[in-house]
């Protein structure tokens, strides 16, 4: 009997993983639920839009808008959330400040209906087909003008939901790769080099939307803050995960911010259009911030973001303060547990 080797405990094959059968059969079976997630999240989130109170201005005198308030409520219940305005100006001024997402004119002999079609597609169709069936109800005819149009190089209006997910893959993707290769830094260093990337990467993807793809009209040097600052708070708070949780990061930063966050950023579909889950969660995570900025700059500048804006930077506060503290109580340096965890696609 040879030294070292145990009698009747077979000998460990070469190459074969540690942790033996189970290891074989639970990554394949993590594999499987995160993909059955995936899919249970963007096809619930995006395969059935259905419209829930999406804010309409109503001009007409008070008779008639109550008349077609109660038309609404029979014929269309829960699908507008009608505001009332005796004059045209200042609810065309609240559609161009995104307090509302259309104008319905009831006149004597025609019926106006005016919407904002860079605030997403689909807004424009319901409310359309809303205000049809009124005017149908009345028996005169509908005129419908599109105050924001969308440009003819984003004609589906998909292309802010494409350079946020650029942005938050970047500063997801991008931070494994720099924590995982570019060797050990003090905490303060590792942040200035993480900061450095997100301004570097926002101001590409701005150049190349604006000027190469001619997608969208970006405002440049504000767009490109907002995506410098969206990139940055995804990475400081993938650094802050993977410090703090090693190899458990990944799966929670997919979970975070492509699973959850892409679906309800309002992007792909517009948030009154989503189900109440993801319209509310959406909101308040960095894909849905920085969506919302991003459009609000550049077709709806007199709308307010300071809310989106907010919310990217206390994602991006929260995040760069946890990875400090994080990175300062570790003996190690969160780069050795990141460089045993490997890089993830997103």
């Amino acid at each position: 009997m040879r030294r070292g080797h145990a009698p009747g405990r077979p000998r460990a094959r070469a190459g074969q993983p540690r942790g033996g059968t189970l290891s074989l059969w639970l990554v394949p079976t993590a594999v499987v639920v995160w993909t059955g997630l995936f899919g249970l999240s963007y096809l619930g989130a995006l395969a059935r839009p259905v419209p829930h109170h999406i804010p309409l201005a109503l001009v007409a005198s008070a008779p008639a808008t109550a008349r077609v308030v109660d038309a609404l409520q029979h014929g269309a219940p829960g699908t507008v959330d009608p505001h009332g305005y005796r004059h045209l100006r200042p609810a065309r001024a609240a559609l161009l400040a995104r307090r509302v997402d259309g104008v319905f004119v009831s006149g004597p002999s025609a019926d106006t209906l005016y919407v904002a079609g860079a605030a997403g597609p689909p807004i424009a169709t319901v409310l359309g087909e809303v205000a049809s069936t009124l005017a149908a109800h009345r028996h005169v005819p509908l005129v419908t003008h599109d105050v924001v149009p969308l440009p003819a190089g984003d004609s589906s209006g998909l292309g802010l939901f494409y350079l946020v997910l650029a942005c938050v893959l970047g500063g997801y993707v991008g931070t494994i790769m720099i924590l995982a290769h570019t060797g050990p830094l003090p905490p303060g260093r590792r942040a200035m080099q993480l900061a450095g990337t997100a301004v570097a990467c926002g101001a590409a993807l701005v150049t190349l939307a604006r000027f190469v793809l001619d997608s969208d009209p970006l405002p440049v040097p504000a767009a490109a803050a907002v995506a410098a600052l969206t990139v940055f708070a995804v990475a400081v708070c993938t650094w802050a995960l993977l410090t703090g949780l090693g190899r458990l990061a990944v799966p929670v930063a997919i979970g975070v911010f492509v699973l959850l966050g892409s679906p309800s950023s309002g992007g792909a579909i517009p948030r009154t259009l989503l189900p109440g889950f993801y319209s509310a969660v959406g909101r308040w995570l960095p894909n849905g911030a920085a969506v919302s900025a991003l459009r609000d700059l550049t077709f709806f500048p007199t709308a307010s973001t300071a809310r989106p804006l907010l919310v990217l930077g206390g994602w991006a506060l929260g995040g760069l303060v946890s990875a400090l503290i994080l990175s300062r109580r570790h003996h190690r340096a969160p780069e050795h547990a990141v460089a045993q965890s490997g890089p993830s696609p997103a």
